[in-house]
Parts: structure tokens; sequence; C-alpha cells
């Protein structure tokens, strides 16, 4: 178990400091294991924060990214600290609401694969939106 917090430490070092392991802008695979390792981490010890203090800290991180983003073009990069806290915080506030079930999602949730497929696919997209617009 001390291992696993090793590991969590050293990877998250990697978002604070410019000279990352590999500096690929959050698309490798050091920055797959530590979201991974954060992810474990945070459905291990659940919820701790308040929400109130979530929502206080996603405003927070998203402002300090757009200040950042005014000095470096790094910011928004997703091995990013700001970038990561807001992530995390935004994610823990999902888990804390409580969602019914809705008819109305649940009949317009059934086509959202094909909007996304129509999206995609250049073949379709051409077609539909070449015919339409």
């Amino acid at each position: 178990m001390f291992i696993d917090y090793m590991h969590i430490l050293f990877l998250c070092l990697a978002y604070i400091f410019s000279n990352t392991p590999v500096a690929d802008a959050g698309y490798g695979i050091t920055n797959f294991v530590t979201l991974y390792l954060i992810g474990s981490f945070l459905h291990i010890f659940g919820k701790c924060i308040k929400k109130t203090y979530l929502i206080f800290i996603y405003v927070l991180s998203t402002l300090l990214t757009f200040v950042f983003s005014l000095v470096s073009s790094r910011a928004w990069a997703y091995n990013s600290i700001f970038v990561l806290i807001t992530s995390i915080s935004f994610f823990e506030i999902f888990r804390y609401l409580k969602v019914k079930q809705n008819g109305t999602i649940n009949s317009l949730a059934k086509y959202t694969f094909a909007v996304y497929l129509i999206d995609v696919n250049d073949f379709f997209s051409v077609f539909f939106i070449g015919s339409y617009f």
C-alpha cells in the first residue's frame, strides 16, 4: 500500500515540474498511469470533501488555468496541474449528484451513438451536411 502512495506522489510531481519525464502534453503513458492511480485513490477513499468546497476548488483552478494560459501555452495541456485539479473537482461534483431516471433522457440517449457515428465518419458527414447545407 505504501508503494502505491509513493507511485502517486512521484507521478503527481510530474505535473508540478515543467521537466516531466515525457513532454507529451499529457497524451503518454505517464499521464495515463497517473490518472489511473488518482482514480484508484478516489475510489478507495470516496467522498471526503464537501460539495461547496469542490465547487470553490473548481472555479479557482479554472481561473488559475486561465491566468496561467496568458503566460504559457502549456496551461491547457492535459498534464498541467491546474487542469488535473479542475478535472478531479469536476468529477467529484458529479459524484455527489443524485439523478433520477428520466424517460425523456432515456429515449434521447438511444440516438446519441448514431449522431456520433454521423459526426465522425467523413462519408456520412459529407453526405448529410452536403445535402442539407
